[in-house]
């Protein structure tokens, strides 16, 4: 491999890298905002202590590597 390609390499592990920062600080920004609803709704009483200690120990089991996604729920007609 030659200086050139080698410099070639570098400059677009440089680029992916500028190009993902912003990807990464949203990612961190949502989870200490998650985090920070969770221990709102425990101080409220709307969930259990143990309930958010559940999710603090899922975000750290899957290393992060999840997704929250909105399931929709089908009303019921009263």
């Amino acid at each position: 491999m030659s200086e050139r390609d080698t410099q070639q390499i570098i400059m677009a592990v440089q680029k992916a890298t500028v190009l993902m920062d912003p990807v990464f600080k949203l990612t961190a920004a949502g989870a200490a905002l998650l985090i920070t609803y969770l221990a709102r709704m425990v101080k409220e009483h709307k969930i259990k202590k143990g309930e958010f200690k559940n999710v603090q120990e899922f975000m750290k089991a899957t290393d992060g590597q999840y997704n929250i996604v909105n399931v929709p729920v089908p009303t019921t007609a009263e």
